[in-house]
């Protein structure tokens, strides 16, 4: 199945570790929900012009809206991930490679599923009156068989605020 850009691209965004950080702790102030919906509209923009190519070029864009929006600087590969997987979408869709398109489309889907099953998860652990180590933050991965607890606990989005009084995200 093939998703329109902007589709695609949100279920990328609802997937992004970075954008569920943005929206929980409100890093665009009063107005971060438009904000985020203003930066998923943008990107397809980007991506739609068939000129924008270069996903560095797409990356250091993408860190900027972050940085001036949400006041987030990356400290991880996540913003490179994302202005890649965009930009080889877009050009899927202008070369009419349905197969890639699809395949693309397919994993996006899979992803956000996962992810929709570990919440779900998440909520019927905390439910538990157990003391076991149910401890995870919803985030998804593709491999989640091994040691939920622990790769969940480590991929977290951590906020820090530096010396200089900037806010970043470390992923450990």
């Amino acid at each position: 199945m093939v998703l329109p850009l902007d589709e695609y691209v949100d279920k990328l965004f609802k997937v992004w570790d970075i954008i569920d950080f943005i929206k929980t702790r409100n890093c665009g102030g009063d107005e971060t929900k438009e904000k985020v919906e203003w930066f998923k509209e943008v990107c397809v923009e980007y991506a739609s012009d068939k000129d924008n190519t270069d996903a560095m070029e797409f990356t250091d864009w993408i860190e900027t809206i972050l940085n001036d929006e949400f006041n987030i600087l990356l400290e991880e590969d996540s913003g490179v991930v994302l202005a890649t997987k965009i930009l080889k979408y877009s050009d899927a869709l202008r070369k009419k490679d349905e197969k890639l398109a699809t395949e693309m489309a397919e994993d996006a889907l899979k992803i956000l599923k996962e992810r929709k099953s570990d919440s779900q998860s998440k909520r019927q652990v905390e439910g538990d009156s157990d003391d076991e180590d149910g401890t995870t933050d919803g985030s998804s991965d593709e491999e989640m068989e091994v040691d939920e607890g622990k790769e969940k606990k480590e991929r977290q989005p951590k906020q820090v605020t530096d010396d200089d009084g900037w806010t970043t995200i470390q992923r450990h």
